[in-house]
């Protein structure tokens, strides 16, 4: 595939994989026993990828680099082992954080002690940190910055 030189450096990602007219790319395909081909499928890329990003500090405001920052879809149909919508990603040491390449979609944001990669693929544990989770909508090519103050 040629890609035209201004688009050259773009980053492209995922928007959909559509499957007689059914959206799979956040859910698992189940491909044809006989090995057979998967006809009509059409599959998007896009360049205007979503992100959050922000900064951790305690309350003196100085950076916190102790907890994860989880972003995660609010559809609890896509808390799927590996999704796409499920990120965690630790601030540097000013306490920035940016998560992107995100789908757009209904995000919950939230900083969390000692978030394991197995704690992502976990219901029970996204349910937990919901409630009190920063929400946040997302269009596609949108970033929005959330910055979150912890501790007493």
């Amino acid at each position: 595939v040629d890609v035209p030189a201004s688009m050259a450096g773009a980053r492209w990602t995922l928007k959909s994989a559509v499957v007689s007219g059914r959206d799979v790319a956040d859910r698992p395909l189940v491909a044809a026993s006989d090995g057979g081909e998967l006809p009509g499928v059409i599959v998007t890329f896009t360049d205007r990828a979503s992100a959050v990003s922000g900064r951790l500090v305690d309350v003196s405001g100085r950076p916190v680099t102790r907890y994860s920052i989880v972003v995660f879809t609010q559809d609890r149909s896509l808390w799927l082992s590996g999704a796409r919508r499920i990120r965690a990603v630790r601030p540097a040491t000013d306490g920035s954080f940016e998560v992107g390449g995100l789908p757009a979609g209904d995000y919950a944001i939230a900083a969390v002690d000692n978030a394991e990669d197995a704690d992502l693929s976990e219901a029970g544990f996204l349910s937990e940190i919901l409630a009190a989770a920063f929400k946040v909508t997302l269009t596609e090519g949108e970033s929005k910055r959330q910055d979150f103050r912890v501790g007493g």
